[in-house]
């Protein structure tokens, strides 16, 4: 890379070989609360879209005992 004026040779020269900087700390969460996370954005998608669709959803269950 070419040393400009709105780039300075510091700033050039930070990355490691991969370009990743490895002098700045990374905080990384733990699988299982990644794992926690997740599964609590799936079950609140799931519940925004039977909230959406409820009277559908209560049609059918009332509906469904009498098509068995």
């Amino acid at each position: 890379m070419a040393v400009t004026p709105d780039r300075p040779a510091a700033a050039t020269a930070v990355a490691g070989p991969n370009g990743f900087d490895h002098s700045v700390p990374v905080h990384l969460r733990s699988v299982v609360a990644a794992s926690y996370t997740a599964l609590a954005a799936l079950l609140l998608s799931d519940l925004l879209v039977l909230w959406r669709g409820k009277w559908i959803f209560v049609l059918r269950t009332i509906i469904q005992p009498f098509l068995l």
